[in-house]
């Protein structure tokens, strides 16, 4: 297991011969050289426990910039967490319909459904509460823009909890009390 030093001054001092140890200078040396291999040692626990899901602003910003997600803009950090761990998806995607669910469900927090229909098209469903903002519809227009194949339509709703449907579908309410949903792409 490795483990964090932060003691590495007085284990670089210990292993020199108790003679050397003695003069001021050389001690002074070796304490200064140890000094920057400790400063290197604790910016090497820092990078091992930066994570998507721990990092904040310029930190996440810095994450995003690695995988090729734009800055955050408007996002909040949240929103923005959900955008790189989908970029990450993006960058690994052969633009199948199930990477295209999966990049969704990340972007949206919620679980995504899809239909097929004839002929190439391909329409994928998202219930949020409450609905996205303006900034994440726009940024989501372009994430998912970026693992859509060629020759294949796709369009993009999202449904309020509560939306509109018809007979057959249990989370649906009928006519009068469902809300509209509204095409994202």
């Amino acid at each position: 297991m490795i483990t964090h030093l932060t003691d590495i001054r007085e284990r670089a001092l210990a292993r020199v011969p108790s003679k050397l140890r003695s003069d001021p200078v050389f001690a002074a040396f070796i304490a200064g050289l140890a000094a920057g291999v400790q400063a290197l040692e604790d910016d090497a626990w820092e990078l091992l426990a930066l994570t998507v899901d721990n990092a904040v602003g310029a930190q996440l910003e810095q994450i995003g910039a690695w995988v090729g997600e734009d800055p955050a803009g408007d996002l909040t950090d949240a929103e923005y967490r959900r955008f790189i761990l989908a970029r990450i998806q993006i960058n690994k995607s052969n633009g199948t319909v199930e990477d295209a669910i999966a990049i969704l469900s990340a972007i949206a927090g919620v679980t995504a459904t899809q239909k097929n229909y004839v002929p190439a098209t391909s329409a994928l469903t998202i219930v949020t509460d409450p609905l996205l903002s303006a900034a994440v519809r726009a940024r989501l227009v372009t994430s998912m823009g970026a693992c859509k194949p060629a020759g294949v339509r796709r369009t993009i709703s999202e449904a309020p909890v509560g939306y509109f449907g018809f007979v057959g579908n249990p989370d649906a309410l009928g006519f009068g009390a469902g809300q509209l949903a509204d095409f994202v792409e």
